[in-house]
């Protein structure tokens, strides 16, 4: 007989009996404390048939206390345990158990050390550490509390949760540092430990929008030959390497290109690596476990506790030391496994998304979407993003399927980066994945500019100069030869996505990322071969564009992924960084350089609202080749784009110099001729 009975609210409760059981048909029921033995009268107020299933929507007569293990009966045929569901979603509940504190986890302090769990709706949580077991203690607001008088720094520990008629060993969900793959948590004090290093901040001053991000994964920017240690956070460490052509690698390279920012895919915990064999599986790392630890298959020497914080120092002040800022991956909007993910075990149906149907809300195509609406929720993202800011000196972060997450979540994250760092990159993806979610609560492009302060990946911008980036997609840009995108080109070229952005700061804009097609391979795609012009004539627009731009490792290399567009499980040589190749680009990395010196040495060509884009910028079109205009403090420049197929003439164009050319340009009788794919940037 399978009967199963929710806890909704303090006094509703679902009780749900399958097809074949209907001849039970109870006409009274109670509720019984499991503990006490206590009866308690119900009243059946509902009885309906939904999913070949028999449903009784039952009043408890009095509050029930949360946490005590309750169930119902009818004295004969039914016995259900209650589980608590839905309550867990209330107003009252939320009010009744938000802790605000911030000694979750384990705290070392005075040579003692105390462990605190938020678990409001277990019946008992019990400490293991190093194999022995200790009751844990209920306190206020859900708080499971115990203290042992010594120092447990480096001891290992779970907890031991029953909740819902089901015991789990879960790891902590606050422990900040854990044994390989998951299984333990490790006792450490953070602050003692980053004390013996001495931290870098970033001396970098440059303006958000004079900002040069390029995205990379510590794993493929080291799994190399050219690296010792491969595929780790130290190899970031590794000075004075270079490929056979005596060109720089790793560390050198970055420096050598002049980007501001790195953003790393996520080094947070994921699942689908096995830590003591870390190269014998491939995978990008969306697919999170815990939110305050690092990924141990990037740590050189896993069996030390200590070594994922101080390699993860390490790595933040090599990169701090050459002028580089840090950005983060992070995935917040699902877990690998809901059902053994420690969060859900320890309060089921709380930290995660359901539809009106009592499923799981999938809108992130991985199983369960997160509930950042709950306030212990968007406590645990706050919480892990303060710690790696404070922490580890962090100078931004991306947040995977941000869409996901709700406005009120975002814009509590960013008030806060932004107190501590107002030159903080915060953005995320916009994308509507159909979480159940209420639209007008989803951190997506059309409610951009109630979280005006965060930026957003511009796959307009991608669509309209470059393409879409899938293998199923013809649809191509205006560099590849779309010239009817012209006037989408333009727009984009001001920082905009439609109508969406209160601010050129909040685009990022892009043509690769490490989701969908290469760049090389788009335009192999669509062109039948790779084409240098094309590619230059693409990244000079993605690099002058108002807004931000965003690279992605191996675009500037022709880097290719043999036309896979999503390559998270694909064999090492299609995702790893191959340095050789540096050689047969020198002259896209040369513009590429001078490019970026470009942005970054003229700050007053770029601007951080539409206010003064409309004022200094003017952008038009002659015979489907973009001008583009820009009028700074020190100076004034005008670039041309030719994205048609054939040469331009323009007559009698004034300027003093020309600053940057893909293309040799001629001047005949006072004309200009601009070949064709082809930018310039003339000074006026």
């Amino acid at each position: 007989m399978n009967i199963l009975s929710f806890l909704d609210d303090y006094m509703n409760i679902v009780m749900v009996i399958e097809a074949d059981n209907f001849i039970l048909n109870p006409s009274k029921l109670y509720i019984v404390d499991k503990l006490s033995n206590k009866y308690c009268d119900t009243k059946i107020i509902k009885e309906e048939i939904k999913n070949n299933s028999h449903i009784y929507y039952i009043n408890v007569l009095k509050s029930l206390i949360i946490g005590d293990e309750y169930y119902i009966t009818d004295n004969k045929n039914i016995k259900s345990l209650v589980e608590y569901r839905f309550i867990t979603k209330t107003k009252r509940f939320e009010k009744e158990f938000f802790y605000d504190d911030d000694d979750l986890g384990s705290t070392i302090k005075n040579n003692k050390t105390s462990f605190k769990l938020w678990a409001p709706t277990a019946n008992k949580v019990a400490l293991k550490i190093n194999g022995f077991y200790h009751d844990m203690k209920r306190i206020d607001k859900g708080i499971w509390y115990y203290k042992i008088d010594r120092d447990c720094q480096g001891e290992i520990y779970n907890y031991v949760v029953n909740v819902n008629g089901q015991i789990s060993e879960v790891v902590d969900p606050y422990a900040k540092v854990s044994s390989a793959n998951s299984t333990s948590s490790i006792v450490v004090d953070v602050k003692k430990v980053i004390k013996k290093i001495n931290r870098i901040p970033l001396s970098l001053k440059c303006n958000l929008q004079n900002s040069i991000i390029y995205e990379l994964s510590v794993y493929d920017f080291s799994n190399e030959k050219y690296h010792k240690n491969k595929g780790k956070f130290v190899s970031f460490t590794e000075e004075g390497l270079v490929n056979k052509f005596n060109q720089p690698v790793g560390i050198d390279y970055l420096k050598y290109l002049g980007i501001t920012h790195v953003q790393l895919m996520p080094i947070i915990d994921f699942a689908t690596k096995d830590e003591l064999n870390p190269h014998k599986y491939y995978n990008w790392g969306y697919d999170p476990v815990q939110y305050f630890c690092f990924e141990g298959s990037y740590i050189k020497n896993i069996q030390n506790y200590e070594s994922g914080i101080l390699e993860v120092l390490q790595m933040i002040n090599m990169l701090h030391k050459n002028n580089i800022g840090v950005i983060l991956d992070l995935v917040y909007n699902h877990v690998y496994n809901v059902e053994t993910n420690s969060l859900n075990l320890i309060v089921p149906y709380y930290y995660f998304l359901y539809d009106k149907n009592c499923n799981l809300s999938n809108g992130s195509m991985c199983g369960n979407d997160f509930d950042s609406r709950r306030l212990m929720a968007c406590k645990l993202i706050i919480d892990s993003i303060n710690y790696l800011q404070d922490n580890f000196l962090i100078d931004g972060i991306r947040l995977d399927l941000m869409g996901i997450l709700d406005i009120e979540t975002i814009n509590a994250i960013t008030k806060i980066v932004k107190s501590k760092n107002e030159k903080f990159l915060i953005y995320g993806e916009g994308w509507n994945n159909g979480s159940s979610l209420d639209s007008k609560d989803k951190s997506t492009f059309m409610n951009a500019k109630k979280i005006s302060r965060t930026g957003f990946f511009n796959d307009y911008f991608r669509d309209n100069i470059l393409g879409q980036p899938w293998s199923s997609s013809s649809m191509f840009g205006y560099a590849l030869g779309d010239l009817s995108k012209v006037y989408y080109a333009i727009d984009v070229l001001k920082g905009h996505h439609s109508n969406d952005f209160v601010s050129p700061l909040q685009s990022i804009n892009y043509l690769e990322s490490h989701d969908g097609l290469t760049m090389h391979d788009k335009i192999v795609k669509e062109c039948g071969e790779y084409k240098d012009d094309v590619a230059i004539l693409a990244l000079s627009m993605l690099l002058l564009a108002q807004g931000i731009p965003f690279l992605h490792m191996g675009q500037e290399v022709k880097k290719d992924k043999n036309m896979y567009d999503n390559t998270y499980l694909n064999p090492n040589n299609v995702n790893n960084i191959n340095y050789d190749l540096i050689n047969d680009s020198l002259s896209n990395i040369k513009i590429m350089k001078e490019l970026i010196n470009f942005r970054k040495n003229n700050p007053d060509l770029f601007f951080d609202n539409y206010e003064t884009i409309e004022k200094n910028v003017t952008i038009s079109e002659y015979y489907k080749v973009i001008i583009y205009e820009i009028l700074g403090d020190n100076h004034q420049v005008k670039i041309v784009y030719n994205g048609t197929n054939y040469d331009s003439n323009f007559k009698k164009m004034s300027f003093s110099k020309v600053i940057l050319s893909s293309k040799s340009i001629s001047i005949i009788d006072g004309d200009i001729i601009i070949p064709q794919k082809c930018f310039v940037i003339f000074e006026v």
